[in-house]
């Protein structure tokens, strides 16, 4: 387990997600507000893709990566817009995580663990205003990089565990 992941996806507890996406292949796009002071060039954004994922609600499953075509589950999807983070909770080998908003709906990450396969995808990332962004996966995989508005600058590709 990263803890470097784990303070930084605490971050995003109290924001509001000001953009939510779903694109092609059932990716998840979720953007968030600037907290006062911040540097506003950058943002902070969560990019879930190629892995498991449910928006669910305090008794039920509303939403999964495997039927984003329900309209009625879609509006609740983005209708995440302009709730506040309350809660993250980042678990596991592979950084499974929970997001709690203030409508207690939860979005559950079910990250990419198969080491075995040809093909092996990242499971989510978390771009910070703070100029950092953290690739996760495949598996316990984790990249830190520095990022700024021109490009993408590598900094370390270091499992922790």
């Amino acid at each position: 387990m990263n803890s470097e992941i784990i303070t930084n996806l605490n971050k995003i507890v109290g924001r509001e997600v000001v953009e939510a996406k779903i694109d092609e292949g059932a990716f998840i796009t979720l953007s968030f507000n600037h907290k006062e002071g911040e540097d506003k060039v950058l943002d902070w954004r969560l990019n879930i893709q190629y892995v498991l994922w449910r928006l669910e609600s305090t008794t039920t499953v509303l939403l999964t990566n495997e039927n984003v075509v329900d309209e009625r589950a879609l509006k609740m999807f983005f209708d995440l817009c302009g709730k506040r983070v309350e809660y993250v909770s980042c678990e596991g080998i592979c950084h499974d995580f929970i997001i709690r908003f203030d409508n207690q709906r939860l979005i559950k990450v079910f990250a990419y663990a198969d080491m075995t396969s040809e093909r092996q995808y990242e499971s989510w990332e978390l771009f910070t205003s703070e100029g950092l962004a953290f690739i996760v996966g495949p598996g316990s995989k984790v990249d830190v990089s520095h990022r700024s508005k021109e490009r993408l600058q590598r900094v370390t590709a270091v499992p922790q565990e």
